[in-house]
């Protein structure tokens, strides 16, 4: 659904609505049935996010990116660079900027800026 696929975020939404409503009349429906994520006008939006974080910000939310399933930060890959210290700094900042969630210990990033992220 619309609301997840934007992690009910209301810029985001209010952003994509209008895409919704120019290229499909507002049927949300068949804007859902691309199989494609659309960014559209959240591009520079999303830029201006990532331009703002520090290289080890960039570096960790990067690493998330590529993951297929949510990080446990507790288990990193043996040939990861950051110390623990760093990592878990790093994590935090970017869970109070709201661009990385957390359930079950288990950490993540929103199917766009994942999305945004792999693009770029």
């Amino acid at each position: 659904d619309l609301i997840n696929l934007y992690s009910g975020n209301p810029l985001w939404l209010n952003i994509i609505a209008d895409a919704v409503e120019d290229l499909c009349d507002g049927n949300i429906a068949q804007f859902l049935s691309c199989k494609n994520l659309y960014l559209g006008d959240l591009e520079p939006i999303l830029e201006r996010i990532f331009q703002r974080l520090s290289e080890l910000e960039k570096q960790v939310i990067l690493w998330i990116a590529t993951q297929e399933t949510a990080v446990d930060i507790c288990n990193t890959p043996p040939d990861f660079r950051l110390s623990h210290s760093d990592l878990w700094k790093a994590i935090q900042s970017l869970k109070r900027r709201c661009l990385v969630t957390k359930k079950d210990n288990l950490f993540a990033i929103s199917t766009v800026l994942k999305q945004y992220i792999i693009m770029k």
